[in-house]
């Protein structure tokens, strides 16, 4: 696992919503109002890996989304680098286009399949204004950076395997300089030895450049690995949020250790004391419950929860869950 680094806030929101509006049928005027992203707090420092875990439908992929700038927040903004991504002007918006990358989950979905990979990598540097000769020479820099030789930029995508093509993805990403990259589910659809590979690549490329990751995925696993805190959302709130060893060795919101018990049990002594799994569907951010999100689901679940929204509980100074009844 990465370790922790110090710095000032490089990404804040407080209270940070995003509601979509839904017709019911094409001539209603009742709208349904989806809630996909609901008064989200969060911090992330220079520097550090966050990992951003939870069931499909949870919010992560909006999230990401709003703090990219591609989809505006409904309530509160989000800071990134100390630019309000709602009302960022153009030369704002050109700044965070350089300073904030993302790498996607499928690999040959990332790239053109008309362009060759240097191509592909030239693209954001051309847009940004370098030269044809700049742009050349700064893909080549960051094809030594993903250990790939210089002949594979001279491939089509259906000329590389799932694992270079992905490797291609983040040298595109790499390629103006970010300070920040944004990684959806950027391994999911590689196979197990090559997924260590671009998790390892990737852990080298943070520490040698500084850069600060937001890595949203389903896979607990490859948090435990890369990240150094942790953040839990389910039907768009945040459940819990933390430093990763902590939240892993003493889960406190029923939701997250509902998670890590879905986890495989490898070791067959620890099989007879495996935690019984969650029940009940994930919910619908269309119809969502009355008082905590999860409380259907809760195993501890008491009236109040079923009134009323809890607020974070302060379980240590950098941990916090949104939970009545925090286990101990």
């Amino acid at each position: 696992m990465a370790t922790a680094a110090v710095g000032e806030p490089v990404i804040q929101m407080d209270g940070l919503s995003k509601h979509f509006r839904l017709s019911n049928n094409l001539f209603s005027s009742n709208k349904l109002i989806i809630r996909a992203v609901d008064s989200v707090s969060m911090t992330i420092n220079r520097g550090e890996i966050v990992g951003l875990v939870g069931e499909s439908g949870s919010g992560k992929t909006t999230l990401a989304r709003v703090i990219l700038g591609l989809t505006p927040p409904s309530e509160s903004t989000v800071y990134v680098d100390g630019i309000d991504v709602a009302k960022a002007s153009a030369n704002d918006r050109k700044r965070l286009h350089r300073e904030v990358a993302v790498v996607f989950q499928d690999p040959s979905g990332n790239l053109n399949p008309r362009q060759t990979a240097l191509g592909s990598i030239m693209r954001p540097l051309r847009l940004h204004g370098a030269s044809r000769a700049k742009a050349k020479e700064r893909a080549r820099e960051v094809m030594e950076s993903i250990r790939m030789d210089d002949r594979y930029l001279h491939s089509f995508p259906h000329q590389l395997s799932g694992g270079q093509c992905q490797r291609i993805a983040i040298a595109r990403a790499l390629a103006l300089n970010p300070k920040i990259m944004i990684l959806d589910e950027p391994t999911s659809a590689l196979d197990i030895s090559v997924q260590a590979q671009i998790l390892n690549l990737l852990l080298d490329i943070q520490e040698a450049l500084s850069l600060t990751y937001l890595v949203i995925t389903h896979d607990l696993n490859v948090i435990r690995y890369v990240s150094d805190r942790m953040a839990v959302m389910y039907l768009g709130r945040l459940m819990e949020f933390g430093p990763t060893d902590e939240i892993l060795r003493n889960p406190r919101h029923p939701y997250t250790q509902g998670l890590l018990a879905a986890l495989p049990v490898m070791n067959p002594k620890e099989r007879a004391r495996e935690k019984p799994l969650m029940t009940g569907d994930p919910g619908s951010l269309i119809e969502l419950p009355e008082g905590c999100r999860y409380h259907p689901r809760c195993p501890r679940a008491r009236d109040q929860c079923r009134r009323e929204t809890p607020p974070d509980a302060a379980i240590s100074p950098d941990h916090i869950a949104a939970c009545f009844y925090p286990a101990d």
